[in-house]
């Protein structure tokens, strides 16, 4: 029966493929926590950072030029948090939509495995519903847009134009080149996973 079917190769069963996908999709969600966890920690940090800066704004006395060089570092602080927002979205777009391709398979493979309608199926994961593991695909994406949305915030809020002017050059063209990264990564990442 379905067990017994073999992959494209000849060399693999469908339980045996099964495992592998389940494997795979697995390491890609972890690769996602991963990716999610480098942008997180520095944001933390990022912001403990700019929380020290803006009181040393607020504090009497200061010079012109202190202002200068404190509002200069919180521009940087600013930008790098927003960069690094971006970059854990490509990285976690990258992982998910592998571990969507992987998913996928594995639930062609867990109906073509349990399609004899048996109450107890040879494998339970991969069938449906399939929207908790659709959910939890996307879910650290979504996150990252949350702290680069945020840190766009304080920059619009916080910044004289010529500096907003700098910043936003900056952000956008890294923005342009994240969705390059992820463009090339939707169309061309894993497109046939069949054969495996």
């Amino acid at each position: 029966m379905g067990e017994e079917n073999k992959c494209m190769c000849g060399c693999h069963t469908d339980l045996e493929r099964w495992e592998r996908f389940q494997e795979a999709a697995h390491n890609e969600k972890s690769w996602m926590s991963e990716r999610l966890n480098w942008m997180l920690v520095p944001q933390g940090v990022l912001f403990g950072a700019l929380a020290w800066i803006m009181k040393l704004l607020n504090e009497e006395p200061i010079t012109q030029i202190q202002i200068e060089k404190l509002e200069a570092l919180a521009a940087m602080v600013s930008t790098l948090g927003a960069t690094l927002a971006l970059i854990g979205f490509v990285g976690s777009v990258a992982a998910g939509r592998m571990h969507f391709l992987w998913t996928n398979q594995i639930n062609k493979i867990a109906k073509a495995l349990n399609e004899n309608g048996s109450t107890n199926p040879l494998v339970s994961f991969g069938m449906k519903p399939h929207w908790p593991a659709r959910t939890s695909t996307v879910m650290p994406t979504f996150v990252t847009v949350a702290f680069f949305f945020a840190w766009a915030i304080f920059i619009n809020q916080n910044f004289k134009d010529g500096m907003m002017d700098i910043i936003y050059i900056i952000l956008i063209l890294e923005t342009l080149f994240a969705g390059a990264i992820v463009g090339f990564v939707v169309c061309m990442g894993g497109e046939d996973l069949s054969k495996n």
